[in-house]
């Protein structure tokens, strides 16, 4: 529908700035050079979104916490989102509640799969409009602080795991599965503090001195089990509050719930 959307809006760290020319110039949530359409429909998403802060007088953030903005895109908008933006000036979707992202692992829960079939199987992410699309976010390791290419590892060299740290991710879920404890916690001290276990501790405790084998048995949007060495099962979310816990670097998207994860390999 038509709103009248004129006027300012409160950003974090900018203070009160304008509504359509200046804040939504500058949501960086897609790139510019996709598609016409799917650039409007971002923007008639953006819009719906901060609109409710609009109105409610309240200030909205600029991370993914709630949509990212970046004033220097604002102050040098490109041509395509611009025009999207402009094209779009005042419609927001009414009587609902926006949410949007770019990548959903190819599976949605509302939705089911997002994949050119409609199904999953073992090339699920092959066959991802995401993936298709070109999304940047598809799969990416998230272990450097804020989401920038600079950002703090918290001494990691790189996103991989080797055996020995994911064998120790392994026994934490292992432990942890057998009940709660306050020292299965990040072995990256120097970001995250604590008492966690040495590796050497918590091998004792779970039992676990090598990872050989891993095998994944898919759900419908999730991953229902993990098989290590053929032997040793753990349920997805066993394994996932292993990773979350005690997983090295910075962990950005600590979740309760969960869908795919990817176990990497360098």
């Amino acid at each position: 529908v038509g709103k009248d959307t004129g006027g300012t809006i409160s950003v974090s760290g900018y203070g009160s700035i304008d509504f359509e020319t200046t804040y939504l110039y500058g949501i960086a949530e897609m790139p510019s050079s996709w598609n016409m359409e799917a650039l409007k429909a971002q923007a008639v998403a953006a819009r719906s979104y901060a609109y409710r802060y609009k109105i409610a007088g309240t200030t909205i953030c600029t991370t993914e916490s709630c949509q990212v903005f970046r004033k220097s895109k604002s102050d040098s908008p490109p041509a395509a989102w611009k025009q999207a933006v402009d094209e779009t000036k005042g419609q927001v979707l009414e009587d609902v509640v926006t949410y949007y992202s770019s990548t959903s692992g190819g599976y949605s829960t509302t939705s089911g799969w997002d994949t050119t079939d409609g199904s999953g199987g073992s090339n699920f992410f092959d066959k991802s409009y995401e993936k298709i699309g070109g999304s940047p976010w598809a799969y990416k390791a998230w272990y450097r602080k804020g989401y920038t290419a600079s950002g703090d590892t918290c001494g990691q060299d790189d996103p991989w795991l080797n055996n020995e740290e994911f064998t120790d991710i392994v026994n934490a879920a292992i432990v942890l599965k057998n009940g709660s404890d306050d020292r299965v916690t990040s072995t990256s001290t120097s970001c995250w503090g604590g008492n966690p276990y040495s590796y050497a501790e918590l091998r004792s405790k779970g039992g676990v001195s090598s990872v050989s084998t891993v095998s994944v048995i898919q759900g419908n949007g999730t991953t229902n089990e993990v098989v290590i060495n053929g032997s040793i099962h753990l349920t997805g979310a066993e394994f996932k509050q292993g990773f979350n816990l005690r997983a090295p670097g910075y962990l950005m998207i600590p979740q309760k719930g969960f869908a795919f994860f990817n176990i990497e390999k360098k």
